[in-house]
């Protein structure tokens, strides 16, 4: 029992950061006005079950920190923003009529190297009478989007 419990700390030290199962986690810090000052000089990221967590913020934070590159056992890309659209591109839209029943949405064709890559568009909507909604308008503390 005693060798166990030291594999379990020897598994714990090799992390410098551990970020384990945040459901609503979307940024880790305010690189722009906390400044890139961040440096970790011994141990590797863990980040597993952070469905909002854009793969893209880790990263950051490996570059700016200093860190060796990580291992898919290290940081799951599987399990690490899944839930949310991470690699936006925007596009030009414009409405082209507004009646009782719905909408005409017009758009420019996504151009991609791989036209296999865009399976189709999603178009989500939410009714907004004074105009001056967020994205995260309509979430709750659950993770859940009206």
């Amino acid at each position: 029992m005693k060798y166990c419990f030291i594999l379990k700390i020897f598994f714990l030290c090799r992390y410098a950061l551990i970020v384990l199962d945040n459901q609503n986690l979307l940024d880790l810090w305010d690189w722009e006005h906390r400044g890139n000052g961040l440096k970790i000089n011994n141990g590797k990221l863990f980040f597993h079950f952070n469905p909002k967590l854009c793969l893209s913020k880790i990263d950051k934070l490996q570059e700016i920190a200093g860190l060796a590159n990580y291992t898919d056992l290290e940081v799951a890309s599987s399990s690490n923003g899944d839930k949310v659209a991470c690699n936006i591109t925007p596009i030009n839209a414009t409405v082209e009529r507004i009646d009782s029943k719905g909408a005409v949405i017009s758009w420019e064709a996504f151009q991609h190297y791989d036209s296999r890559i865009l399976l189709g568009y999603v178009v989500y909507f939410i009714e907004a009478p004074y105009r001056n909604i967020t994205m995260y308008d309509g979430r709750d503390a659950c993770g859940g989007d009206g």
